[in-house]
């Protein structure tokens, strides 16, 4: 049976591969620690270029320039920085831009601009697990781990914190005390947009929420830090597992990657906290086939967004047909008030 997964662990080792979008530079070796904000690689996605003619430059021939040129095959080179230059420096060529030099041929130097150059960030703190040569890395980090629904598409790392003290209670601008630095908040929603900009202001780093109203997604795109949404979009809880592992760590420094996950994508939105522990691999779990009596599952749809409970019955009869008219194969759950509910199991979210 296929059912949606979330996951949710106190401690994990995951393997994340971060790739530049063109070929480029990997700046790091195998077996490096990094940290989260490290430049890993660079690649230059729109690259100019120019053709510097050293022979006409100095005045020379094209056989006479060659022992004139101060530079090589591979050099980086800054703006006004010489190139070439004839007898004492009674005659020089500088480079026209900052640049790596690509070739050189026949008097002619090309010089391609590294102005427009794509810095690929490590997104979580650990070690190069392997490189991929031109091309980017694999991470290999340990720690809490819980994934999410939505993300911004930022990412950023900051101390853990929280203004709220239940996972029904929303980030207002009375709780958030007005205390700024270098921090990553938690609460259930949020349903003031000046909540945000207030965080910008206070130099914040990131944003955890269990759900947020989706009409706040133009305005969250544009934030300078990341916003994760852990449940979906409303005004609900975030549930009540996934609380109390952020609880567990306040003050501990978190990282967020709020990737925004593209249909049939398996890539979700993330969030790590660092910790020196052995533990299994994600996909060393064994997902299964089927859902026991007891499993740890959230509901993902409906005024039960965010709640936390787990499998009381398995798989309702054949198929369930509920009030609106759909039919669905469905589970019983426990409910945190102890109420036993049937919901289809597109509805609900495993934990793992």
């Amino acid at each position: 049976m296929v059912f949606n997964y979330t996951q949710n662990h106190a401690f994990t080792t995951v393997f994340r591969t971060r790739m530049l979008p063109t070929w480029g530079k990997v700046l790091v070796r195998a077996g490096q620690e990094v940290k989260a904000d490290d430049v890993i690689a660079i690649a230059n996605t729109s690259p100019q270029h120019f053709m510097v003619n050293v022979a006409r430059g100095l005045g020379l021939t094209v056989g006479e320039c060659k022992k004139c040129i101060k530079r090589q095959v591979g050099d980086s080179i800054k703006k006004g920085s010489i190139i070439a230059e004839r007898g004492n420096s009674s005659r020089v060529v500088r480079a026209p831009d900052d640049g790596t030099i690509l070739s050189i041929e026949k008097g002619i130097v090309l010089l391609q601009s590294n102005k427009n150059t794509y810095e690929l960030k490590a997104g979580f703190p650990g070690f190069v697990d392997r490189v991929l040569a031109e091309q980017g890395v694999t991470i290999e980090s340990t720690g809490a781990y819980v994934q999410g629904i939505w993300g911004n598409g930022k990412q950023g790392s900051g101390s853990l914190t929280s203004f709220t003290s239940s996972p029904h209670e929303a980030l207002t601008r009375k709780n958030m005390r007005s205390k700024g630095g270098t921090i990553i908040s938690f609460a259930a929603y949020c349903d003031n947009p000046n909540v945000f900009d207030h965080g910008a202001d206070k130099g914040w780093k990131g944003m955890i929420f269990g759900s947020l109203p989706s009409k706040f997604i133009p305005h969250i795109s544009d934030l300078p830090f990341p916003v994760l949404i852990t449940e979906g979009f409303g005004t609900g809880p975030i549930n009540s597992y996934t609380y109390e592992l952020l609880n567990s760590h306040l003050g501990r420094e978190t990282s967020i990657n709020a990737i925004t996950r593209m249909p049939d994508s398996k890539e979700r939105p993330e969030l790590l906290i660092p910790a020196a522990s052995d533990a299994l691999r994600p996909d060393q779990y064994d997902i299964g086939s089927d859902l026991e009596i007891g499993t740890r599952v959230k509901i993902i749809r409906g005024k039960y967004l965010g709640t936390a409970c787990e499998i009381a019955e398995k798989y309702v009869g054949e198929m369930t047909i509920f009030p609106n008219g759909t039919r669905s194969k469905s589970v019983v759950v426990n409910l945190p008030n102890s109420e036993r509910k049937v919901f289809p199991l597109a509805n609900i979210d495993v934990f793992m």
